[in-house]
């Protein structure tokens, strides 16, 4: 996924993968059964006055929960075996939002990747270009409230690109999360300003209380704070949650913000936590340009000595063709189908997704800087995300769609970098290739060894056989 090699666990047996016993056609996600009773007791204390049998029966119920919330889940969709990770089946199961999710296959490439960069010990976390409404502050939310609940004595934090937007919707939508789920998901926790505490409230110390007692709290939290260079330095984090990166404007920059929590991250030579970061990409002059910076070094396929990038972290991009119109399965309809088809909804689709996106722009045509701009918000490609949008005198839509040309064409063909240098005296020997990623030329083709360095002398001066072969150009 997006250049990251990953290892999903080994494929279990039939009967342990969900909805293996229904048609291939029923065989979709959609939440699965619980007993009312259980989901309506709000407490452990409620649980122990159930009889005996019932509780045997409901913790054998519960014990299977959590070991789903922590190991994932296989279930089958449309007769294809798929792994759901710990935090996706919590996402999907028990979320509490004003929505029910979907399962959909771009937020299952995220969830799978972001699994990935936690497991790393080389990584320090996820950076996210992404499109509108694709759910990204949801999933994240989710996965920053699953992971710190479950582990004692780690501390969270939320940054956004206003301290406003980090409360609502980020802070609001990992509330929504805890509070949504059933009572034995609960640990002991309290709400405290700007944060959600996983651990019994403080209490002031009288004549009457002065005896300390143990607290049975996981002593835990997951924190929001103002949007700085510096908000949370010199903090240790187990998870960052970094939303609206790219729309960040001076005197905030996120190249600076990162340089400064990342460290937030590290400890004694080691990776103690991971950030999560997402955004879609505002103007270049208005935080796209520093985002972008960041992004670029955040490729898997290029890494340090060490085996990290140089930013620490791996890029996850989902083109826009992959959210806009799914089936029931959650499976993108990119192309307009040719025959009856309905959609994730129920509804007949009339258009694919790619269809869609083309009639958004051809309505656009004649503005150059508005299609720029839809393409920033919906990117297809990655450079989408980075488009200028404002207008100048040369057609930057006919620039751009070049640009993409020339990269489609150049992994089709495996370029290679490299330089040319002389075997000998300059000028008076062969020259050969040499392969150097900082190298200025790049080439796709190289003549057979027999026929390099080719030359006879005329009129006593050196000149070129294989005139005949190729084409050059420099500007």
């Amino acid at each position: 996924i997006c250049g990251l090699n990953i290892q999903l666990p080994q494929k279990p047996s039939d009967k342990h993968i969900l909805f293996s016993d229904l048609p291939k056609e029923e065989q979709y996600w959609r939440r699965l059964d619980f007993p009312k009773q259980l989901r309506e007791i709000l407490s452990q204390e409620e649980f122990d006055e159930l009889p005996d049998l019932t509780k045997a029966k409901y913790s054998e119920l519960i014990k299977r929960e959590w070991f789903r919330r922590k190991n994932g889940i296989w279930f089958y969709n449309n007769g294809t075996a798929t792994y759901l990770t710990g935090e996706h089946y919590m996402f999907l199961q028990w979320s509490n939002f004003d929505f029910v999710p979907y399962f959909t296959y771009a937020q299952w490439l995220w969830h799978i990747h972001a699994k990935a960069c936690e497991v790393d010990p080389r990584c320090y976390g996820q950076i996210v270009g992404k499109n509108r409404r694709w759910g990204w502050t949801s999933m994240a939310a989710n996965k920053i409230t699953t992971d710190t609940s479950g582990k004692r004595r780690k501390q969270s934090y939320i940054i956004s690109k206003t301290e406003e937007d980090a409360k609502d919707p980020c802070f609001a939508k990992a509330r929504e999360v805890f509070e949504g789920w059933p009572y034995f998901f609960k640990v002991i926790y309290h709400f405290s300003g700007n944060s959600i505490v996983f651990d019994e409230p403080r209490r002031r110390i009288t004549s009457k209380n002065r005896v300390k007692k143990k607290s049975n709290g996981i002593g835990s939290s997951v924190t929001y704070g103002s949007t700085k260079n510096n908000t949370f330095d010199g903090k240790k984090a187990f998870r960052l949650m970094l939303d609206e990166q790219g729309k960040l404007e001076k005197p905030v920059r996120f190249s600076k913000l990162w340089d400064v929590h990342r460290l937030c991250l590290f400890d004694r030579g080691k990776l103690i936590g991971k950030a999560y970061i997402g955004t879609t990409v505002e103007e270049m002059e208005k935080g796209g340009e520093d985002f972008k910076k960041i992004y670029y070094k955040s490729d898997p396929k290029k890494r340090m000595k060490n085996g990290r990038t140089i930013s620490g972290l791996y890029k996850f991009f989902i083109s826009s063709e992959y959210n806009l119109v799914l089936d029931k399965y959650g499976m993108p309809i990119i192309k307009t189908p040719k025959e009856e088809t309905y959609d994730i909804d129920g509804d007949l689709v009339e258009f694919g997704s790619r269809e869609l996106i083309e009639i958004e722009l051809k309505s656009r045509e004649s503005d150059i800087a508005s299609v720029n701009e839809y393409k920033r918000v919906m990117p297809v490609t990655e450079s989408d995300m980075f488009r200028i949008v404002g207008g100048n005198s040369i057609n930057s839509e006919r620039l751009f769609t070049q640009l993409q040309y020339n990269e489609r064409y150049q992994s089709s063909l495996g370029i290679r970098q490299g330089r040319f240098r002389w075997t000998g005296e300059r000028f008076n020997s062969d020259v050969e290739w040499i392969d150097d990623p900082k190298g200025r030329w790049q080439i796709c083709w190289i003549p057979k060894k027999e026929d390099r360095n080719r030359k006879s002398i005329k009129g006593g001066i050196w000149h070129p056989e294989n005139t005949w072969l190729g084409a050059s150009g420099i500007d």
